[in-house]
């Protein structure tokens, strides 16, 4: 179950959320990455959590966020620990 708190000043954008996935992909594809670096490249005021793996994405754009939900939904990031959690994409 995702639970996502959105920021009041932060836009929802459709070709940002594209770029940013292509991003992701061209950074980290096949290895193993921590969720809370990626605030450092995609900064904002958003918070995902992700109840099932208690994972928590904090101070993020809110456009990441909608990123890494398409990208699990479609089965191309996984959650390969979950102790200190760390995404793989699989590309």
């Amino acid at each position: 179950m995702f639970i996502v708190n959105k920021a009041s000043d932060e836009q929802i954008d459709r070709h940002q959320i594209n770029q940013i996935k292509i991003e992701l992909e061209k950074k980290f594809s096949n290895q193993a990455f921590d969720p809370a670096g990626l605030g450092l490249i995609w900064a904002g005021e958003s918070e995902f959590v992700l109840l099932s793996a208690n994972l928590c994405l904090q101070a993020v754009h809110i456009n990441l966020i909608y990123a890494v939900i398409e990208l699990y939904r479609e089965q191309q990031l996984d959650l390969v620990e979950l102790d200190s959690p760390k995404f793989r994409l699989k590309c």
